[in-house]
């Protein structure tokens, strides 16, 4: 490469193009291959997506380079070529500006679930920090609890990788179905946009059962009946409290004392676990263990009562 030049467009992505010229990986001097490009293209956009360009086109990026096709000259000037957005209105095609856009608006909409979401169909709002809660009759969850989950930040240029995790952090939780978030312009003559995040609770209640058979060679025959209960948003914080039970009983001719009982090995067994989806501390540790970790709290308890061939235990434990 003997030369790396641009053709922006936009000023306003020119700018912010210059702000990343440390960290682009094609330089003066380097070879000429193609995974490089390649390379510089996805870091070109997740660095405009990231940095308030939401809209920014793939196909927006082009490098042109000036090969001699006789082979003599081996050195190749690159142009770095950024075009505006095209958009299409009735049959022709126009090129518009990018613009950095910032968040001005947050808003969390609540529906109930099984329900198709439907704006008008909201009857109650809550604002609160730098979003607002819209929800049908009342409200389940607390507002705290729906600030922690929130990345995109009010007053800040937009982010994919806040969008992300964003993502990420609602579905660890399991208490809500997959989420939707879409962005849009609050007026058309300007870059602001309002950030909409669609919120669906999955059922509070859920409810498991299995059943095993088992044979072995100190075992002529055995079953195990297991249950599992759950409630989410147990305290409006998105909490899980989870219940499981599991019974064992089985027989065996081994054991001469009781071998006239039908069921003489057993286990007895259950376990509670509460989720908190956050670090439960007296102090904020948030500077060392960041939302971006997903960090959570479960408090555990299990007991187990067994009686088999030689090994009869009982078992608590807590953690």
């Amino acid at each position: 490469i003997e030369s790396v030049s641009k053709k922006i467009s936009s000023p306003a992505l020119d700018s912010l193009y210059q702000l990343s010229l440390d960290s682009r990986l094609i330089k003066k001097g380097y070879p000429f291959e193609i995974e490089r490009f390649e390379a510089e293209r996805a870091r070109i956009i997740n660095f405009f997506r990231n940095n308030g360009v939401y809209n920014f086109q793939q196909n927006s990026i082009q490098f042109t380079a000036a090969i001699d096709s006789s082979g003599v000259d081996t050195k190749i000037p690159v142009v770095v070529d950024i075009t505006d957005l095209q958009k299409r209105e009735n049959d022709t095609l126009i090129n518009v500006p990018y613009k950095i856009h910032t968040v001005s608006k947050i808003k969390v909409y609540i529906d109930n679930p099984g329900q198709l979401v439907q704006l008008s169909s909201f009857t109650d709002s809550l604002t609160y920090n730098d979003f607002t809660i819209y929800f049908k009759g009342k409200l389940k969850y607390k507002p705290k609890a729906l600030d922690e989950v929130i990345f995109i930040q009010k007053g800040k240029p937009y982010s994919d990788l806040e969008r992300t995790q964003t993502y990420r952090y609602i579905s660890n939780l399991r208490n809500f179905k997959y989420p939707s978030i879409t962005y849009g312009l609050i007026n058309s003559n300007q870059p602001d946009l309002v950030a909409n995040i669609f919120l669906i609770p999955k059922e509070r209640f859920s409810m498991g059962f299995d059943f095993d058979l088992s044979h072995s060679n100190i075992q002529d025959f055995g079953f195990s009946l297991g249950s599992s209960f759950g409630i989410r948003n147990i305290f409006r914080g998105a909490e899980i409290l989870e219940i499981g039970l599991k019974n064992t009983f089985g027989s065996s001719s081994d054991i001469a004392s009781i071998d006239q009982q039908l069921f003489n090995l057993y286990e007895l067994g259950a376990d509670i676990k509460l989720r908190f989806p956050r670090i439960l501390l007296p102090i904020n540790v948030e500077g060392i263990i960041p939302k971006t970790y997903n960090p959570y709290t479960e408090v555990s308890f299990s007991a187990t009562l067994q009686q088999n061939i030689g090994l009869d235990k009982q078992y608590f434990g807590a953690g």
